[in-house]
């Protein structure tokens, strides 16, 4: 018998190594999600950023668009992201998996989808897809391509899944000025936000830099998952950092998000933003290759 384990052994490896490369359901049912929002909602001029459309919104959100240089470049229907180097931990007594990630925001409607691929003890491979769309969020991750593992959806997914995209506004500012998002001041450098999508309603801080760049979300509208499967509401916070200059604007190139336990801050997710893309007509196949 133990002349036949390192055949064994090579076989389950190439299997595993075949679906670790093979398109997994959530990147199909992924594809398929912001295809169906592209054609619900196409992407169409809408003029460029001036001082007029900024004009309502609270200084702090003015002097980003002002510093950032998003004054005269074109307002986007939606985003594209690609993340390619992106840690998270499922657990946070756990470590960091490294991962890679692609995510569309529409603008029309608060409509967030993401795909991520990455694989457990570096071999086993999973994938998930997290989405806020039509008032309903939902994260879904798979095993192996078919064992779920993670199906988080209800209320608390709803508001956790749509404040998500308020905390991330400025990835497409035209989010900034959609009627949907109403905005509060606070002071020079700290605005106050809420969104409303249907029946929903979330909200959260923004803090800005002395160089007027967007640097922190704050919010209690998510929800932290206990040992024992029920939800907690949790102060959750967003940071940005690491402004890179593209097209002529600047924008962070890293994200991270943590919750606010016991025991201070505890951060559970990393990203590196590679490309952004705005206007997409189609999943760019380019940008998302190599799923």
């Amino acid at each position: 018998m133990r002349s036949y384990l390192p055949s064994i052994i090579l076989f389950a490896g190439l299997i595993l190594l075949i679906l670790f490369m093979m398109p997994s359901p959530m990147f199909k049912l992924f594809r398929q999600e912001v295809q169906q929002e592209l054609a619900r909602h196409p992407p169409a001029p809408q003029g460029v950023f001036t001082e007029m459309d900024i004009k309502p919104l609270p200084e702090p959100v003015q002097r980003y668009f002002r510093t950032c240089g998003w004054l005269g470049k074109p307002k986007m229907s939606n985003a594209t992201i690609a993340i390619n180097q992106m840690k998270l931990k499922m657990d946070l007594n756990k470590d960091f998996v490294s991962v890679k990630s692609y995510q569309f925001n529409s603008v029309a409607a608060p409509v967030r989808l993401a795909y991520l691929k990455s694989a457990m003890y570096g071999f086993i491979p999973f994938s998930g897809r997290d989405r806020y769309q039509d008032g309903i969020g939902h994260m879904y991750i798979k095993l192996l391509r078919y064992f779920p593992v993670v199906d988080l959806k209800g209320i608390e997914m709803d508001r956790a899944a749509l404040v998500t995209v308020l905390a991330e506004t400025f990835l497409a500012p035209s989010y900034a000025l959609q009627p949907y998002i109403s905005w509060t001041p606070i002071d020079a450098n700290t605005a106050s936000a809420s969104l409303t999508d249907g029946n929903i309603k979330v909200s959260g801080t923004f803090y800005f830099d002395d160089a007027s760049e967007f640097v922190r979300f704050e919010t209690m509208d998510r929800y932290m998952t206990q040992k024992d499967g029920s939800m907690k509401q949790t102060k959750w916070v967003a940071t940005v950092s690491d402004y890179v200059g593209r097209n002529g604007v600047r924008v962070p190139s890293r994200m991270s998000a943590a919750w606010q336990t016991e025991n201070g801050l505890k951060e559970y997710a990393q990203r590196n933003i590679e490309d952004v893309r705005y206007d997409v007509e189609t999943i760019d196949e380019v940008l998302f290759k190599n799923h």
